[in-house]
C-alpha cells in the first residue's frame, strides 16, 4: 500500500515537472523567435543601408 502511494506521488511530481518544462520551453521559444525577428529586421536594414552608402 505504501508503494502505491509512493508511485502516485512520483507520477504527480513528473506531471508537475512536465508542465513546468513545457512552460519553460514555450517561453524560451518565444524569446528566441522575438530575438531572431528583431535581429533579422535590424540586420536586414543594416545590409540595405551599407549597400546604398
Amino acid at each position: 500500500m505504501g508503494e502505491e502511494k509512493e508511485s502516485c506521488h512520483i507520477q504527480k511530481l513528473i506531471k508537475h515537472l512536465k508542465m513546468n518544462i513545457d512552460l519553460i520551453v514555450n517561453i524560451m521559444v518565444r524569446l528566441f523567435i522575438k530575438e531572431a525577428t528583431t535581429y533579422y529586421k535590424f540586420g536586414y536594414r543594416n545590409v540595405c543601408k551599407s549597400n546604398f552608402m
